[in-house]
C-alpha cells in the first residue's frame, strides 16, 4: 500500500435533519470517524457518466475499510468544509479498502 496515496483527511458523517421552524429542514452533520483517503475530482466525462449535468463537483474517494462503521449511501462526507453526498460505496477486491463516488451538495 502506498502511504502517499491517502493524503487527504475526510470525515464520515450521519446527516441528521432538524426542523428549521419554517416547514423545512436543516441538515446537521454528526461526525462518525475521520480517516486518511485518496480524493480525486471527476473530470467532465466522468461527471456525465454519472448523470451529473450540474455544476456540482464529483469525487472518486478511496480509503481503508472501516470495521467499526458500515458506511452506506445514507451517510455523508465532510471534505474541505464541504458536505459530500455519497452516490455509491463499494468494497474493493482485497476488502481492505472501499471506493466511494461522492458529489458536493
Amino acid at each position: 500500500m502506498n502511504p502517499g496515496l491517502y493524503n487527504k483527511r475526510i470525515t464520515f458523517i450521519d446527516k441528521i435533519e432538524n426542523d428549521d421552524g419554517q416547514g423545512g429542514a436543516v441538515i446537521t452533520p454528526a461526525e462518525l470517524v475521520t480517516v486518511w483517503a485518496s480524493v480525486l475530482p471527476f473530470d467532465s466525462n466522468q461527471a456525465l457518466q454519472y448523470g451529473q449535468i450540474t455544476t456540482a463537483q464529483g469525487y472518486n474517494i478511496e480509503c481503508r475499510s472501516l470495521k467499526m462503521f458500515k458506511i452506506t449511501t445514507k451517510h455523508g462526507i465532510l471534505f474541505q468544509d464541504k458536505i459530500l453526498t455519497i452516490h455509491s460505496c463499494d468494497p474493493l477486491t482485497d476488502s481492505m479498502k472501499i471506493k466511494l463516488i461522492a458529489f458536493e451538495q
